[in-house]
């Protein structure tokens, strides 16, 4: 999964083991890397049930395990030898192949406990909302959605900390990259250049350490004090409209959607501020993570938001969103009129508080 050694790059590996049950199949190796696969060995299991894959690798790194009539299994392959153990018997209607790790390297464990705490945080993040705006279209009055925010933004709250305390535990683990690295597109960026720092300088210096390295730098320009990169999406008028066409001028740029209740509540406050300074040079951009072009269009005239309004309308895929680092809506931050990130994160009296300060300077 990661560059274990930092100082002598692991340069051989062995993945061997027994499947009785699997004389005259295969077994592959591939480094999987959407969309592009590399087989890096292959062999067939000897007459006696026994396969041996190995080979010199430039890092360790995570590898993908496949057999005939076998899913896959993750490794993380370095000089330390595998022995991986597999076995085919009838399940309740046809056969089924099992495997069992009896030696990894120990960067193995740490690694699968970083796919379980992704996987976790990631369903979290869409579970979350979905419950939430159930519950709020039956609130019946402004207390019982005052209740429901502050319960939202804990459960929210909380959930990200499990994400962090799985990356605080294993900051001296090189197989905790892989997901350090995911976490880069759900976690803000600068907390995460604090747990970069906290790294052991070993796993820093791996190949994976400097590659992560690089991912931060990038998610970092998309945080305070950091300069975002310049997209274009089409507008809600089939205009493209780019992020460096706002420049000159204060800049909100909300991330929303049209099914996203937090959202709606948030919009009085956006609509105040902008009815307000949009004379003295503010103005929004709102991108939404809409996926129905209809229903964004809808509730833009419904909701009579009179800014500029994008959209990849990829729903949760949005490219834009994904390289802010934004996982749930709604999400705002502030760019002043050299496109700089001057805040993040700031909603309701807090966002009106920021932008009344600027423009009584």
């Amino acid at each position: 999964m990661i560059g274990l050694s930092a100082v002598a790059c692991a340069d051989k590996y062995s993945v061997s083991g027994t499947w009785p049950q699997g004389r005259g199949k295969s077994v592959t190796l591939k480094i999987i890397n959407t969309p592009d696969t590399t087989v890096v060995a292959s062999a067939a299991v000897n007459p006696d049930g026994t396969f041996n894959l190995t080979g010199k690798l430039d890092h360790p790194q995570r590898m993908s395990f496949f057999a005939e009539d076998y899913k896959s299994t993750d490794l993380f392959v370095s000089d330390t030898p595998i022995v991986i153990n597999l076995d085919t018997h009838m399940g309740s209607r046809d056969s089924v192949t099992t495997a069992q790790l009896v030696e990894c390297a120990k960067e193995q464990a740490v690694m699968e406990d970083g796919v379980k705490a992704v996987l976790s945080y990631s369903l979290m993040q869409l579970a979350l909302p979905s419950a939430f705006n159930k519950m709020f279209e039956k609130a019946t009055s402004q207390v019982e959605i005052d209740s429901l925010m502050t319960a939202f933004n804990e459960g929210m709250k909380m959930t990200t900390q499990m994400a962090y305390d799985y990356l605080d535990s294993t900051s001296n683990n090189a197989g905790s990259l892989y997901a350090f690295q995911a976490f880069l597109m759900y976690l803000p960026a600068d907390s995460m250049s604090v747990r970069y720092d906290n790294l052991s300088p070993e796993v820093k210096k791996s190949v994976l350490g400097q590659e992560t390295a690089a991912l931060l730098k990038k998610a970092l320009s998309a945080t305070v004090n950091g300069t975002p990169d310049n997209f274009v999406l089409m507008s809600d008028k089939g205009e493209p409209t780019s992020l460096y066409s706002m420049r000159g001028n204060y800049l909100i740029l909300d991330f929303w959607a049209s099914w996203c209740h937090p959202c709606r509540e948030e919009m009085p406050y956006l609509k105040s501020v902008y009815n307000q300074y949009h004379d003295k040079g503010l103005e929004i951009m709102s991108v939404s993570i809409d996926d129905s072009e209809d229903a964004w269009k809808q509730a833009i005239a419904e909701l009579e938001l009179p800014w500029v309004h994008v959209s990849s309308l990829k729903g949760s895929h949005c490219p834009v969103a994904k390289d802010f680092g934004v996982t749930g809506v709604p999400r705002l931050f502030i760019l002043d009129p050299d496109g700089k990130i001057i805040a993040d994160g700031l909603r309701g009296d807090d966002l009106v508080k920021f932008i009344t300060e600027i423009y009584s300077k």
